[in-house]
């Protein structure tokens, strides 16, 4: 039988783990944040139970108005295979190696996996982030069956990008990824 102590212990353990995690979270978005010089950056931790909140809440704990909160969401290019014609051999040996691309690569449109930044209230529209992706080819034709983009299963999004479900930022992701910001997002 467990000792009613031991198992206390351990809970205040995996809370304090969870805490942590979320300070690393924090530390990559300040240096990110800082590398890019964003001197404007206003950072709040939300509470645990900030999700549960109304949008009305949360604008109001941030300062700001309900069409100014935003979600960062990871697509995947489901269609996406490495011996598609668009996708050169330096990109495929990078992805397998997990290294950093150069920034050129990020304007091109062979990539898998993109950050799309939306309005809360607003649904993400697929078909609209693929012609985006077809439309930044100059050289290449690209078809609509080579792009189709659905949400990332939550386990990739956190491995791509080091934030835990509900709290992706487009700063300081462990992967970089492109970023796309709806015009909605840009009006507010």
């Amino acid at each position: 039988m467990v000792d009613e102590g031991v198992v206390e212990l351990e809970e205040r353990v995996a809370a304090l783990d969870t805490r942590l995690r979320g300070l690393e979270s924090v530390a990559r978005v300040v240096q990110d944040i800082r590398s890019r010089r964003v001197y404007s950056a206003r950072l709040h931790r939300a509470p645990h139970d900030y999700y549960d909140w109304t949008l009305a809440d949360r604008a109001k704990f941030l300062q700001c108005n309900v069409a100014q909160l935003c979600k960062s969401i990871i697509m995947e290019n489901v269609a996406w295979k490495s011996d598609m014609p668009h996708v050169p051999r330096y990109y495929i040996l990078l992805s397998t190696l997990r290294c950093h691309p150069p920034p050129s690569i990020y304007l091109a449109p062979w990539f898998r996996f993109v950050c799309v930044i939306v309005q809360y209230k607003a649904k993400i529209n697929s078909d609209k982030v693929a012609k985006l992706i077809r439309d930044a080819s100059t050289s290449v034709k690209i078809s609509r069956k080579q792009v189709n983009f659905q949400h990332a299963p939550p386990d990739t999004s956190a491995l791509l990008t080091g934030f835990e479900f509900n709290g992706v930022s487009p700063f300081g992701m462990s992967t970089a990824l492109p970023v796309r910001l709806t015009r909605f997002c840009m009006c507010t």
